[in-house]
């Protein structure tokens, strides 16, 4: 399996200490907020409370999706302020703003979501707390649009994101994108494996999810079949021997007797054929892992 890796980047805009905590099949993301002597707790027009996603639902809220649930709201009457010692910033007080739980053991309410390299983005509202979590990945797979692009359109900032290789993976063998204010920071039980400084998740992209190596044959025949191997590979080209998923497969010339190929042990292989092609022309596939399309390309001449 890719090794997992916490990136951490210090852009986040919005003046709260993030606090992760990340464990085998639960991660849990909380906003603190610095309580400042002769201010509110809780800062005009925002809602404070507490959030649990777990991917299935308790009984839902209404005006909510049902993928979340609501415990008692927070308040500057009820809210506990925490010395900032224990938080690493000693001489501060702080109170809970928002938290929430991403809980694996609800994935399978998530339906086709939960997939082969996916980017998870967990964003905030526009009063500060913590809104639902979504594959990025799936909501840009049609349009294709970059991610820079896809959050400036949105203008929302995500202080987390989840970079899940494989569905198969759990969230300690998935990697962490931490987005923390520059003064802030973050606290919790992960440590940062790098910083960039002025990267997004495209970056990253490369060294923590997986590519693909297509082997073809030099040419196929007119109206011929012709094996294609697969591997799929980490950022040096190396097969992931543990790789388990299904690759698919888009046609751009050329015809296909199956939409994907199973990968076992990190290789595979899949049939093409030239049907309705001549000697000149040739066969092309595109391969990509779950909703993200494109990660390999071949084109086979027709001799």
């Amino acid at each position: 399996m890719l090794p997992p890796q916490v990136i951490t980047l210090s852009r986040l805009k919005m003046p709260a200490l993030l606090e992760v905590l990340r464990a085998d099949t639960t991660l849990s993301l909380r906003l603190y907020e610095e309580v400042v002597a002769g201010e509110d707790a809780v800062r005009k027009g925002r809602v404070s409370g507490r959030r649990a996603l777990d991917g299935v639902a308790a009984a839902p809220v209404v005006g909510t999706p049902a993928s979340k649930s609501y415990a008692a709201p927070f308040s500057s009457q009820t809210a506990v302020v925490i010395g900032g010692d224990g938080l690493s910033h000693p001489g501060k007080d702080f109170m809970v703003l928002d938290e929430m739980l991403f809980d694996m053991a609800g994935i399978g309410g998530l339906g086709k979501e939960w997939s082969d390299h996916a980017t998870w983005a967990f964003p905030l509202r526009d009063d500060g707390t913590l809104d639902t979590p979504f594959n990025r990945t799936l909501a840009t797979w049609l349009s294709k649009t970059p991610e820079p692009r896809y959050r400036a359109r949105e203008n929302r900032p995500y202080p987390l994101r989840l970079l899940v290789p494989f569905k198969t993976c759990s969230l300690a063998q998935s990697s962490l994108i931490i987005n923390a204010h520059p003064d802030y920071g973050f606290i919790g039980n992960v440590q940062s494996t790098g910083t960039l400084p002025d990267a997004t998740a495209i970056v990253a992209r490369e060294s923590v999810f997986p590519s693909l190596i297509l082997t073809p044959p030099a040419t196929i025949a007119p109206d011929g079949t012709a094996t294609v191997t697969v591997a799929v590979v980490d950022a040096n080209g190396a097969t992931i021997a543990d790789a388990a998923c299904d690759v698919l497969l888009d046609p751009v010339a050329g015809t296909l007797p199956k939409a994907r190929a199973t990968i076992t042990a990190g290789t595979g292989s899949f049939k093409v054929m030239a049907l309705g092609l001549g000697v000149g022309e040739a066969v092309r596939i595109k391969a990509g892992i779950g909703f993200f399309t494109g990660l390999a390309d071949i084109t086979i001449p027709v001799a």
